[in-house]
């Protein structure tokens, strides 16, 4: 993929671009194609663009459409990626509830997991934070 391609070697204003076109593309196509899976992909890769070009405001609305996406299908692998790109957004930011919304998602997540030790680690995250 050209637009992964253009990231992976820092050429985040193209990948920007490819990635756009990829998500318009996405959101036409029919539900049985993954068009869900392919969308959140999209807004993920965004995320990560904008973050790369210094634009953490554009990078944090893109992940929030990615996650809620990803917590939709049951993608938890990308969910909690997203999140932890969005936690660590939100402390630049001093956005405390945000960060605490974040990792407590992150708790539901690994309890739905059965994840004890992932459930441990959060709830250690949460505490240190608070």
């Amino acid at each position: 993929d050209l637009a992964m391609f253009q990231f992976n070697i820092q050429q985040y204003q193209e990948a920007l671009s490819g990635f756009e076109s990829a998500l318009q593309i996405a959101e036409t196509l029919d539900e049985d194609t993954g068009k869900i899976y392919k969308i959140a992909n999209s807004q993920y890769m965004l995320g990560r663009c904008y973050g790369s070009l210094k634009q953490p405001e554009v990078a944090i609305s893109w992940y929030e459409k990615a996650v809620e996406l990803y917590v939709e299908i049951k993608d938890t692998k990308w969910a909690l990626s997203g999140l932890e790109y969005l936690i660590n957004l939100y402390r630049e930011f001093k956005q405390d509830e945000q960060v605490i919304a974040s990792y407590q998602r992150r708790l539901e997540i690994f309890r739905e997991l059965g994840d004890r030790i992932a459930e441990y680690s959060s709830l250690y995250d949460l505490a240190m934070f608070q």
